[in-house]
C-alpha cells in the first residue's frame, strides 16, 4: 500500500522543456524590430516571419505548413517586383489582387506562428505568456517579438 500522506511525486521538469525551446529564438529587441522594418518598408518585417516560422518548425509539435510559408513569400516578393513595373491598368490591377493576397498570406502566418508559440508555451488566456490574436494584429511582428523576448527573460 502506498502512503497516503507522503508528498505527491510529480515531474516538473516535462513542463519546462517546451519553453526553453523558444530560447533557440534570436532576442532582439522589440524596438528594433520596429525600427527595421520601418527603415526597409517592411521587407525585414517579412524576412523576420519567414525566419522565426522556420525556427518554430524545428522545435513545434504542429508545424507550420512550408507551403503557407513559402507562398507568403513569393506573393510577397512578386507584389514587390510588380509594384516596378505597374504602368498600365492591367498591370495595376494584377499588383493589386497579388498585394492583397500577400497580405492575406501575410496574416494567416502571423496568426500561425502566434498559435504555435502558444502551443509550445501552453499558455492559455489569462497565463503570462499567452498571445493575443488582437495584439498580434494590431502590432504584426513587433509584439511577437516582445512576447519572445518576455518568455526567454522569464526562464533566466
Amino acid at each position: 500500500m502506498s502512503n497516503p500522506y507522503a508528498v505527491p511525486d510529480a515531474n516538473l521538469k516535462v513542463a519546462q522543456e517546451p519553453i526553453q525551446e523558444i530560447s533557440t529564438l534570436p532576442r532582439i529587441s522589440a524596438w528594433l524590430v520596429f525600427l527595421f522594418t520601418f527603415i526597409t518598408g517592411g521587407i525585414y518585417g517579412m524576412y523576420w516571419l519567414y525566419h522565426r516560422s522556420r525556427l518554430i518548425n524545428q522545435f513545434s509539435p504542429k508545424v507550420i505548413s512550408p507551403v503557407l510559408i513559402n507562398l507568403t513569400m513569393f506573393t510577397y516578393i512578386a507584389s514587390f517586383a510588380a509594384s516596378f513595373a505597374a504602368e498600365d491598368i492591367v498591370m495595376i490591377m494584377i499588383n493589386l489582387i497579388i498585394t492583397l493576397i500577400s497580405i492575406i498570406l501575410y496574416i494567416v502566418l502571423l496568426l500561425a506562428v502566434k498559435d504555435r508559440l502558444n502551443l509550445i508555451t501552453r499558455s492559455n488566456k489569462g497565463d503570462n505568456y499567452f498571445i493575443s490574436s488582437i495584439f498580434t494584429l494590431l502590432f504584426f511582428n513587433i509584439y511577437l517579438q516582445y512576447k519572445i523576448n518576455q518568455i526567454i527573460d522569464g526562464e533566466s
